[in-house]
């Protein structure tokens, strides 16, 4: 039988981040993408009717993400972010 813990306040820490290890991969993949000028990108899908499921860039950082993990096919990567 577990014991029970009055003073937890949080079931997950309020910052998913603190869950990353420092040195993940994923922080170098982040500050690349960020840094890099996708307004042209951003331009042409800016006034299109409806609006996108996500953002441009978290779409290239998953990219990323799956072929630094050896995913290479388009149902695998959705299936890992969901």
């Amino acid at each position: 039988m577990r014991d029970d813990k009055m003073g937890q306040s949080w079931l997950l820490p309020p910052d998913i981040s603190e869950l990353i290890p420092v040195d993940h991969i994923c922080y170098l993949v982040a500050a690349i993408v960020n840094g890099m000028d996708g307004d042209e990108v951003e331009k042409k899908y800016r006034f299109k009717l409806g609006n996108p499921a996500c953002s441009r860039r978290m779409l290239l950082r998953r990219v990323i993400m799956a072929s630094t993990d050896a995913v290479w096919s388009l149902r695998k990567i959705c299936k890992a972010g969901s």
